[in-house]
């Protein structure tokens, strides 16, 4: 199927590549269906985007590149909605935030609230872990991170 969107153009979307929200998005939650683009020469970051609304697209990451330390202790009732059953059947995203005007350094995160994706059934969603006492937004390049990836000169 073809798929309009402002950043990218029409795209070709084959039907298995589709995810289905069955709650939305926050904010968003009239929009069911979404699907990765990659971003050119850097596999590190894909947009998340609106199967249904050319204009939504979400940049996002996996978070253990850059959070090794990150953990993701689904609650059973996401564990029930996304129909995971082993830890391999998800893979985790999260949503990160690019101010306008701001530079790599001001990229930020939201590790509050990551996109769980059930790989095997196409079926997502974006889980708050409360009471984990992640931020919505973390800096995505911090200063000893920079420093160890060579970048921090």
């Amino acid at each position: 199927m073809r798929c309009p969107t402002t950043r990218f153009g029409e795209l070709e979307v084959v039907p298995d590549a589709v995810i289905t929200f069955p709650q939305g998005v926050p904010g968003f939650m009239h929009l069911r269906e979404f699907f990765f683009v990659p971003v050119p020469e850097n596999p590190a970051f894909f947009w998340l985007q609106a199967l249904a609304a050319a204009e939504v697209a979400f940049l996002v990451t996996d978070p253990f590149l850059f959070f090794p330390d990150y953990v993701v202790d689904l609650p059973a009732a996401a564990k029930e909605l996304l129909g995971a059953e082993q830890p391999e059947d998800v893979s985790v995203h999260v949503i990160l935030r690019v101010p306008a005007g701001g530079s790599a350094a001001d990229i930020t995160a939201n590790l509050l609230a990551p996109v769980v994706v059930n790989r095997r059934l196409r079926r997502a969603a974006q889980v708050v872990l409360d009471g984990s006492g992640y931020p919505l937004r973390a800096p995505l390049f911090a200063p000893s991170r920079k420093a160890a990836a060579g970048g921090g000169r």
